[in-house]
Order: C-alpha cells, then structure tokens, then sequence
C-alpha cells in the first residue's frame, strides 16, 4: 500500500471521474497548489474511487468523511449527476367552457392521471384556456369598428372589426404597415394584433379571444388552489405565444406568473473561469412558457397544461411585469 500526497491523490481522482473541477478548465498540478497539510494520505489503489462513497477495507471511514471536504477546499467537488428536465403534458383537460374553473379541472385531470406536483416543479397553463373560462371571447359581428379602425383595417389589410379590438386591448400602436399590426398591449407587453387570437376559440369563424383581464390574478388563483388540492405551493406560469423582432415563428412566453421570481438576476456570480458576471438576467418564466410549447404546441395537440420537473425552482412572488422592459427602455419603436 503506496503513500499518496493530496495532490497526487486528487490528481487521480480527476482521470478517474470521481471529481470535477469547479475551476473550469485548468492544468490539474496548478489548481491543486496552495494551502495544504502535508502529512498526504494512506490510502491503496483499489480504494481511491471510494472516497466519496462507502469506506473500503484500505479506507477508514474518518478518511472517508474528511477527504471529500478537503477537495472542496481545493476547488474540486464530487461530479453532479448530469441534470434532466422533464415536460409532462397534462392528460385528459376537456375543450374548456365559459365559467369553467380552471384550477379544478387541472386538479381532477392530474389525479386522473396520477400525476402529483412536487416541491420546486412548474406548472404551465396556456393563456387561452384562461381566457375562455373567463368569456374573453367576442362576436366580431358584435363589433362596430370606428373610423380610425377602418382607416388602419385599409393600411394594414386586416378586418376593420380585428382592428378594432386590437385598439381596445392596446395603448400604442408600434407598427402598421401591410399585413402587420404591432401594438403594446394594456398589460404591458409588446405583440402582434394585441394577442388576440383567432384559432382554437370556438371553432366559430366569426370570433376572437382576448387575453385575460388581469393574467397575474388568474395565475395566482390556480396557484393557491393547487397548493389547497396538493399540499405543495409550485410555480404555475400563464403562458402566450409571441413572434419576435428579427426572427421568424412565435414562442411561448410568460403572460402570468405566480409562485415564483420571473426574472433571475445573475449580477455578481462568477462563470466557469472566474469572471464576474455584471448585468444577466435569466427570463426564467419565459424560458418555462418557451420549453412548456414544445409538449403543448400550437395546432390540435390538446395539451393545454405542461408539468415541469427537474429546475428545482425556489418559491418567489413576482410578476409578469418583472419580464417587461418599461416604455422608456424601449430602443426600437421610438
């Protein structure tokens, strides 16, 4: 049975795979040197690996306990077991109502299917569904467009009735040219046609839904009631999908937000190699809403509720204001 130093010992372990650097990629002698005892380590070959697990005959448990510290104070950690992420479409939600409760048939349809939230998941709803449960939808015969409608319907080449509603959830207008009608909408948000949206409605020509009134407090009532139903307070994400600037097809992104912090600033951490981080803030209900319409789609899947697992998110309180630039940082449609 050789005597090993530590540095030899973690040099080892390191072409082993039994330890990862948190140091980024480095000559492995020059990460190790600095502070350290120098009495090294009595310990055989076959027990090098055991180190971070069950104690062998060569390897008293004390080393064992003690040796996995003194990496980490070198710089080097046990390797994590490579991350997974799961999207799981909720089953069996029926073609939703007005006055349907929403958080009720999302309950019932996870226990149908045996499928029970847990601490740190994500629970995305399309804002559409919300919508309709809340009679967002309206009759465009019902609509009587006014002279600046028709007069945007003529430019932009849409239904002077479209247009009108798109005037009513806005309060700018960005872009009107042909065949595009960009606007802010009341909630905030920068979108096409005030996301009003024509298909899977009702299967009526002449309708169009609306977005919820108050997306926040709608996402934050299927929030507790989950919590109620389940026991476990998760995120629950209303979700959209947007076009943006520059780039071609739409993407799911977050309308509502409830049990958790939108936006995850960054500022201060380090990267890989030690640099510190100044100004990145990770959008991390939009990348929710954005993984949850890979599972959800855009067409008949029937899928309207994705189940997230595996980002282990922590609880927050914020709101899809969080996600919004203000007008005044707003460097394109001046």
């Amino acid at each position: 049975m050789g005597r090993l130093t530590e540095e030899t010992f973690i040099t080892t372990l390191l072409e082993k795979g039994a330890l990862r650097s948190s140091r980024g990629p480095r000559d492995v002698t020059k990460s190790v040197t600095g502070p350290r005892d120098s009495t090294g380590v009595q310990v055989s070959a076959s027990a090098r690996y055991q180190v971070i697990g069950t104690p062998g005959p060569d390897l008293d448990s004390q080393h064992a306990r003690a040796l996995p510290e003194r990496a980490k104070t070198l710089g080097y950690a046990p390797p994590m077991a490579a991350p997974t992420v799961s999207l799981m479409g909720i089953p069996g939600i029926p073609v939703v109502q007005p006055g349907d409760d929403v958080a009720a048939l999302i309950i019932r349809s996870m226990r149908d299917a045996d499928i029970t939230p847990e601490i740190g998941d994500a629970l995305v709803v399309t804002s559409k569904i919300v919508s309709k449960a809340e009679g967002c939808i309206v009759d465009l015969r019902s609509v009587t467009p006014s002279p600046r409608a028709i007069e945007l319907a003529g430019l932009t080449e849409k239904e002077p009735e479209v247009v009108e509603l798109v005037l009513q959830e806005s309060t700018a207008i960005v872009r009107a040219v042909p065949g595009v009608l960009i606007v802010r909408h009341r909630l905030g948000f920068t979108s096409a046609n005030a996301a009003i949206d024509r298909s899977n409605s009702d299967g009526g020509e002449h309708t169009a839904l609306l977005m919820p009134k108050d997306p926040d407090a709608s996402t934050t009532a299927i929030h507790a009631a989950i919590a109620e139903a389940f026991g476990v307070s998760i995120a629950v994400v209303l979700s959209d999908t947007h076009g943006r600037p520059w780039r071609r097809g739409n993407v799911g992104v977050a309308v509502g937000v409830a049990g958790m912090d939108p936006v995850i600033d960054k500022a201060g951490a380090v990267d890989l190699f030690g640099r510190e981080l100044k100004a990145t803030l990770i959008p991390m209900a939009d990348q929710l809403a954005g993984a949850a319409a890979l599972v959800s789609g855009e067409t008949d899947e029937g899928l309207p509720v994705v189940l997230v697992r595996g980002l282990h998110l922590s609880p927050g309180s914020g709101s899809s204001a969080d996600l919004i630039h203000p007008p005044d940082r707003d460097l394109f449609s001046r």
